[in-house]
């Protein structure tokens, strides 16, 4: 009796499994259909670069120091004073810590139409996070670098590349609040 049982349910299981599906008739297609583009506009963005250093602290877990350097303008014209911030932080186990301290950082410009150093300059910033200006004079690709010396052994470099163009006929001087 059992072995006819377990027939029965053998017999409808190879029925059930060797019926072919039912599949779903395919899409038609449609003939002399065009492709779409959709085309996103992004906002301008100020030149501005971050970079990211991994490792695992004392007690093995993974941490992050961000080191950024930002412009505050978007559009750059020579002859315009630019300011640049830099900034620094650090996370642990996705907690804030504070932030590595810059005993000494060294900015510098290259570039422009002589590709050599328009400016350097070393600062003893008092916190994580510190600005400085230039003025661009000549139109041209430049490349702003900023040296921070945390301590002796411990340097990390960071820089954006900056277009400067020449002022357009219908863009207003900056003016100052004197």
């Amino acid at each position: 009796m059992k072995r006819f049982g377990y027939r029965i349910i053998g017999a409808v299981l190879w029925l059930v499994v060797s019926t072919p599906a039912q599949s779903a008739p395919p899409a038609p297609v449609v003939l002399g259909a065009t492709q779409r583009t959709i085309t996103a506009q992004l906002k301008p963005a100020r030149p501005k670069k971050v970079v990211e250093l991994h490792y695992y602290d004392d007690e093995g877990r993974i941490c992050f120091d961000s080191w950024q350097i930002e412009a505050t303008r978007i559009d750059i014209y020579a002859g315009d004073s630019v300011t640049f911030r830099v900034r620094s932080a650090r996370r642990c186990a996705d907690k804030a810590l504070k932030a590595p301290q810059i005993q000494r950082a060294t900015w510098s410009v290259r570039g422009g139409k002589n590709k050599s150093s328009d400016k350097s300059e070393t600062l003893e910033p008092q916190s994580s996070s510190f600005a400085f200006s230039h003025v661009f004079q000549t139109p041209g690709s430049y490349t702003v670098t900023v040296q921070n010396r945390v301590d002796e052994l411990e340097v990390h470099t960071v820089n954006v590349n900056v277009v400067v163009t020449e002022r357009p006929a219908h863009v207003v001087e900056p003016q100052s609040a004197e």
